[in-house]
Order: C-alpha cells, then sequence, then structure tokens
C-alpha cells in the first residue's frame, strides 16, 4: 500500500506540471496569428518565449513523474489520474487572465473530481500485481494501435471539416494511450541499473511514438476544430490507457461485477466532465486570445 500511495502521489504531482506546463504555452500559443501557426519560424518564435520555454520544462519534469508513478503503479489508476492535468491547465488559465469560470465549466469539474474519486477507491482498495507482458502481447499490440493508427490519419487526410478533425484527433488520442504503455514499460526497465535503460527499446520506442503523437495533434489542431479535437483527444487517451492496462498488463479495475460496472459507470461520467471542459473558451486559443484582450 506505501508503495500505491507513493504512486498515486507522483501521479497527482505529474498531472500538476502538465496542466502548468500547459497552460504557460498555451498563454502563448493564443498570442499568436492562425497564419503564423502554420509556419516553420513560429517553433523559434515560441522557442526564444521564457514562459513557452518553461512550460516545456514543466512537462519534463511531468513525464518523470509519471515514470516514477507509473514503476509501481498501475496503468489503470496512473493515466485517469493525469487526466486532471486539463482541469488544472483551465484554472491557472482562469486566474492568470481574471476570466470567470463558465457555470458548465464548475459542474464539469465537479463531475470529473467525482468520476475519478469514486474510479479510484474501487480500484486503489486492491493491492495490485506487476506484470511484465510477453512478447506475444506486445507485437499484438503494436499490430493493432499501428493499424487503428494509419487508419485513422488515412481517413482524416482524406476527409474534410468535422470528420478530418475527429479522424485525426482520435489518432492522436490513440497514439498518447499507446505511448503511456511504452512509458509504463520504460518504468519497469529501471530496476536493470540507468546504463540498461539506455539500451532497451522501450526507451526509443517512447521518443517515437511521442513525435508521432506530436504531429497527430498538431495535424488534429490545424483543422481549427477545436471543439472536436480537444474533446476526442482528451477523452479517448485516458479511456484506451485503461483498456491497454487491463488487456496487456493483466490489470483489473475491481473483482466482482457489480464494482467493475460501478467502476466504468464512473469513467464515464470523468470522461464526459472532460470532454466539457475541452471545449471551455479556456481551452481555445481564440477564447483565450479574446479574454487576454479584455
Amino acid at each position: 500500500m506505501p508503495t500505491l500511495i507513493a504512486s498515486v502521489l507522483f501521479a497527482l504531482l505529474s498531472a500538476a506540471l502538465f496542466g502548468a506546463g500547459t497552460a504557460a504555452q498555451h498563454r502563448v500559443s493564443a498570442k499568436l496569428r492562425r497564419d503564423e501557426v502554420v509556419r516553420l519560424s513560429f517553433v523559434a518564435r515560441l522557442t526564444r518565449d521564457p514562459l513557452w520555454m518553461t512550460g516545456i520544462g514543466l512537462e519534463i519534469a511531468a513525464f518523470g513523474c509519471q515514470l516514477l508513478a507509473l514503476r509501481r503503479g498501475a496503468l489503470v489508476i496512473v493515466q485517469p489520474i493525469l487526466s486532471l492535468s486539463l482541469v488544472i491547465a483551465l484554472v491557472i488559465t482562469a486566474v492568470a487572465l481574471k476570466a470567470r469560470v463558465p457555470a458548465g465549466d464548475r459542474v464539469a469539474v465537479f463531475a470529473v473530481a467525482l468520476g475519478l474519486a469514486v474510479f479510484l477507491a474501487l480500484t486503489i482498495s486492491r493491492e495490485e500485481r506487476v506484470s511484465r507482458p510477453t512478447t506475444t502481447r506486445w507485437v499484438t499490440l503494436w499490430i493493432v494501435i499501428g493499424c487503428v493508427i494509419v487508419g485513422a490519419a488515412h481517413f482524416g487526410h482524406r476527409s474534410e471539416g468535422q470528420q478530418r478533425a475527429q479522424w485525426l484527433a482520435g489518432a492522436a488520442g490513440v497514439a498518447d494511450a499507446m505511448m503511456a504503455a511504452l512509458a509504463k514499460a520504460l518504468s519497469q526497465q529501471f530496476d536493470r541499473g540507468f546504463s540498461t535503460v539506455l539500451t532497451t527499446w522501450p526507451l526509443y520506442s517512447v521518443a517515437a511514438m511521442g513525435f508521432v503523437a506530436l504531429l497527430l495533434s498538431q495535424a488534429a489542431y490545424q483543422t481549427a476544430r477545436p471543439a472536436i479535437t480537444l474533446p476526442v483527444i482528451a477523452v479517448v487517451e485516458p479511456l484506451l490507457s485503461v483498456v491497454i492496462g487491463i488487456a496487456l498488463f493483466g490489470e483489473r479495475i475491481a473483482r466482482s461485477f457489480g464494482r467493475a460496472s460501478l467502476a466504468i459507470a464512473s469513467l464515464a461520467v470523468l470522461a464526459a466532465g472532460l470532454a466539457v471542459l475541452a471545449r471551455s473558451p479556456l481551452a481555445d486559443d481564440t477564447g483565450v486570445r479574446e479574454m487576454d484582450i479584455r
């Protein structure tokens, strides 16, 4: 149990750091015009901004805390906790801009907190077993996830408007979930020593999948439909992470059918709250830009 508590605390710290880093980068990117974002020069401009670089540093620290959380904690516990980063990012943005949080967003925050609390109460109460997936499971997962990402990206690039945003955002969410699973695998290598970690496949798989997730998320954001892309990514990533944790690492959310059903229902409440928050004007560069002007 002490190990599990430490995992939860590191996950909470990771969510806070991810949220703060996202809010910092969001504040900077909101000052850019849409036509600037599609130019290569915007990256150089961002790297010269101290606030944006601070956000990058916070997210690097957040990933380190995520690895520590996943080292002994289950994917089905850590990833839902990390979804709090969206709540934290919106709260920081609202405080920085002295903006009033809409009533719907406040209800959504309560839904996220309630859904997460119920889910963790049902899941944390049991002792977690550590399982290392077999090669067959990994190969199967790579094939399934690869086909889903390639298929979704293909349909996204062949579609227009709302459908394009949905397909690309879905692919980005799947890539994020796969990256979380790879981070779990990487964390399991820590006991073998740092020099050994540098020679194992999870380290380079995390880097590769992170790059793919970044490309897909940026492609989704460039559809200029944040009311679609943000909710899809925010919901797909934690829910799929739970599925991967169960299928790949043999994790469990509950032992009885009744508790499992309640856990799934609490995840649905959590996902609904995240979907609402992702549609908030505080999560949209245009909305933040307008609030900042006021």
